[in-house]
């Protein structure tokens, strides 16, 4: 059995997985840090423990990480911020022996025919490929991260 992860990375992204048991798609764990001043930044243990307990024991666990990079006008803190949930998803995927690679956004949405098209566009594609999520999982304007994980994942099933 193949498992196929899909990783959207940031505070605000997500973590989707598509085995024989269908696809589910869950919000990246986060937890509130800092001393006077309050900084949210991802839990890897949470995400450890999402992913140990969503993902079989069994059959070749395969995931793919969208590689970011950073953007004009965005801050130093905010690509720092990225960076560090970088290296705890590859850190956690390693700890769980799941292969990983990672995909420049212009890769995998060219392959959905995705590039220059809104957030929208993402959850009506994921939609389409998931209707089993659609109303639950892919019903508000900010689910573009789910959206996005879960087209990573299918994506993933082209290598």
């Amino acid at each position: 059995m193949n498992v196929l992860i899909g990783l959207d990375p940031g505070i605000t992204g997500a973590v989707a997985i598509i085995d024989a048991n269908g696809a589910r798609v869950f919000d990246l764990p986060v937890r509130v840090s800092g001393q006077g001043i309050v900084k949210r930044e991802l839990d890897a243990g949470a995400l450890a423990t999402l992913l140990d307990r969503e993902l079989p024991n069994v059959g070749h666990r395969r995931a793919i990480l969208e590689r970011t990079s950073a953007r004009p006008g965005q801050g130093v803190a905010s690509m720092f911020s990225m960076g560090v949930s970088r290296g705890v998803i590859l850190g956690v995927l390693a700890g769980l022996a799941v292969s990983c690679r990672e995909a420049p956004p212009f890769a995998w949405k060219k392959h959905f025919r995705l590039l220059g098209e809104s957030k929208a566009a993402s959850i009506a594609l994921a939609c389409e490929l998931f209707p089993e999520l659609a109303q639950t999982r892919l019903a508000r304007v900010k689910d573009h991260n789910r959206a996005e994980a879960l087209l990573l994942a299918r994506y993933l099933e082209t290598f």
